[in-house]
C-alpha cells in the first residue's frame, strides 16, 4: 500500500465519511476511506439512526407544518453560540439529505415521526429498524458499488504537507507498519468527536466522564489538523445524554434506554428524586438543562410512568425493550413494591403522583411548566420505571469550517486541500445539540465536503 495515491483520502467511515465518499465517487474521483477500527461505521452505526428533517413528505402527509426557518430557530435557541450560517445550511439541506438517503443510498424509513426535547415540531425521522446500521450498511454497499476503497484497522497519525504547504497525504499505521498514503486533491476529516477524552472539573480534580459512545472515541483527527495550523472552538463543551443509565453494560443498552426515555418516559411520565420522592424539573427541557438538574442531585433519578406508556412505542422499540435485562426497565404492580425497590419515601411519592395527576386533569403544570397535552393519561399502577443518569454523548467542539466544509486556520484562512464534516467539526450545534441533528449534520456536510473536494 506504500506510496499509493488517490484523488481524495477520507479519514473516518461513519455516516459523514461514507456520505462524502459517495459524492466523491459520483464525481468521478478516486477515493479511499481510512478507518482506525476493524469495522466500518463508527458511532453512527451504534446510534438510533434518527435524523431531524424539516419540510419532509412524511410531515406534509401527516399535516405537520414545518420549515427550515423553524428548524434553524430551534437549533439556535438550544445551542446559543452556534455559527448561524452553518445552522441555516444544515436546516435548508435536511430535506434533500433525507431524499438522498432514500433514493441514492436506499434507506427505508418508518412513517411515524417523533418530537423530542428542544424541537418545536415532530421532525424526527427514524429508519426501519431504528438503528444506525440501517444507514451505514446501505451507505457502505453503495460506496463499494461506486468503487470506493476502504482500509479498516488503519490508523492515520499525521497529515502530510507538500513543499508549498498544501495537504498532500497522511501517515498511517496499518498491519503493524508505518506508511504514507497520498492525496492528489484533498483530505476529508470525518473522524468523529472526542467523548472518550471528556473531563469535567469536580472540585480540584478533572474527572474522566462516562460516555455512551464507542471506546476510544478520541480526538486524533482534530489533533492532526491542529498540528498543521487548524483552528478549533468550543473544545470544553460537552453534550450529555441525560436519558441513559449508569446500570447499562454497553452502548447498545444505552441506545435502547435512551430511546425509551426520550420518546416516551420524559413526555408521558415523571422524574423523581429518590431521596425526596418529588419531581425536580420539567422533564421535557433541553438535554443540557435536564443534565444539570440531575447532576445537582448527584445520583441516578427514577423515571416513573404507567404501563400504558408502552402503547405509544413503535413495534421496533418494543422489540428492543423486550431484549433488555429486567434490571433496566422494571414493572411494579403496586406503589409499595416500587418505593421498596428504590428506597423512596412512600408518602412523598404518593403525594407527588396525586398532585401530578391532578395537574394532568387541568392541563397545566403549575410546578415546572411542562406542556401537558390532552392525550396524557394519569400515572397509576402498574408502573414502569428505570434509573437514569447522564453520560457524555456528543462533543460539539472541534475544527472550524466554512460553508464549503473547508477547514480554517487559526488566522481564519482556508487550509488548502483540507475539508471536514460531522462531529469532528464545530459551530453547528453550539452548547446543546438537539436530538436527531448529528446524523443530519453528517449527511448534509459530508456531501458538501465530498462535492467541494472533488472540484
Amino acid at each position: 500500500m506504500t506510496n499509493r495515491a488517490w484523488d481524495i483520502i477520507i479519514i473516518g467511515s461513519g455516516l459523514a465519511g461514507l456520505s462524502a465518499a459517495i459524492e466523491v465517487a459520483k464525481n468521478g474521483r478516486s477515493v479511499v476511506i481510512v478507518e482506525k477500527r476493524d469495522t466500518v461505521g463508527g458511532n453512527s452505526k451504534i446510534s438510533g439512526g434518527s435524523l431531524a428533517i424539516a419540510g419532509s413528505f412524511q410531515q406534509k402527509k401527516q399535516n405537520i407544518s414545518d420549515s427550515s426557518n423553524q428548524f434553524t430557530n430551534d437549533i439556535l435557541n438550544a445551542g446559543k453560540i452556534n455559527d448561524k450560517t452553518l445552522v441555516e445550511q444544515l436546516a435548508k439541506g435536511s430535506k434533500e439529505a433525507l431524499q438522498w438517503l432514500k433514493t441514492e443510498v436506499g434507506v427505508e424509513f418508518i412513517e411515524q415521526l417523533e418530537k423530542v426535547e428542544g424541537h418545536t415540531i415532530a421532525r424526527i425521522h427514524t429508519p426501519k429498524s431504528a438503528s444506525g446500521a440501517d444507514l451505514i450498511n446501505p451507505a457502505l454497499k453503495r460506496a463499494k458499488q461506486l468503487g470506493v476503497e476502504i482500509f479498516t484497522g488503519c490508523k492515520a497519525s499525521q497529515i502530510l504537507l507538500s513543499d508549498d504547504g498544501k495537504v498532500s497525504g497522511v501517515a498511517v499505521e496499518w498491519t503493524g507498519k508505518e506508511c504514507a498514503l497520498y492525496a492528489q486533491k484533498a483530505i476529508i476529516l470525518a473522524s468523529g468527536g472526542f467523548s472518550s477524552d471528556a473531563r469535567l472539573k469536580v472540585g480540584k480534580k478533572n474527572v474522566l466522564l462516562q460516555t455512551s459512545c464507542l471506546p476510544n472515541t478520541a480526538k486524533e483527527g482534530i489533533d492532526m489538523a491542529v498540528a498543521i495550523g487548524a483552528s478549533t472552538r468550543d473544545m470544553d463543551t460537552y453534550c450529555f445524554l441525560p436519558s441513559t443509565s449508569n446500570n447499562t453494560l454497553d452502548y447498545k443498552e444505552d441506545n435502547i434506554i435512551s430511546s425509551f426515555v426520550s420518546f416516551l418516559a420524559l413526555h408521558r411520565g415523571v422524574l423523581i428524586n429518590a431521596d425526596t420522592g418529588k419531581r425536580f424539573v420539567n422533564e421535557t427541557v433541553l438535554r443540557e438543562e435536564l443534565t444539570s438538574a440531575i447532576l445537582k442531585i448527584g445520583k441516578p433519578v427514577i423515571s416513573i410512568s404507567s404501563q400504558n406508556i408502552l402503547e405509544h412505542a413503535s413495534d421496533e422499540l418494543m422489540r428492543k425493550i423486550r431484549q433488555l435485562d429486567v434490571r433496566l426497565i422494571q414493572k411494579f404492580n403496586t406503589l409499595e413494591k416500587l418505593v421498596s425497590r428504590y428506597e423512596i419515601p412512600q408518602k412523598a411519592l404518593q403525594n407527588t403522583l396525586s398532585h401530578y395527576n391532578e395537574m394532568l386533569a387541568t392541563g397545566k403544570d403549575a410546578d415546572y411548566g411542562k406542556v401537558l397535552s390532552q392525550d396524557l393519561k394519569a400515572i397509576k399502577p402498574p408502573f414502569i420505571t428505570t434509573c437514569i443518569f447522564p453520560k457524555v454523548h456528543y462533543t460539539p467542539g472541534g475544527l472550524v469550517i466554512n460553508k464549503k466544509a473547508q477547514v480554517l486556520s487559526d488566522k481564519g484562512e482556508i487550509i488548502p486541500g483540507l475539508y471536514a464534516a460531522g462531529e469532528v467539526t464545530s459551530g453547528i450545534h453550539g452548547k446543546s445539540r438537539l436530538g436527531g441533528c448529528a446524523l443530519t449534520d453528517c449527511v448534509v456536510f459530508g456531501r458538501i465536503a465530498g462535492r467541494q473536494a472533488s472540484y
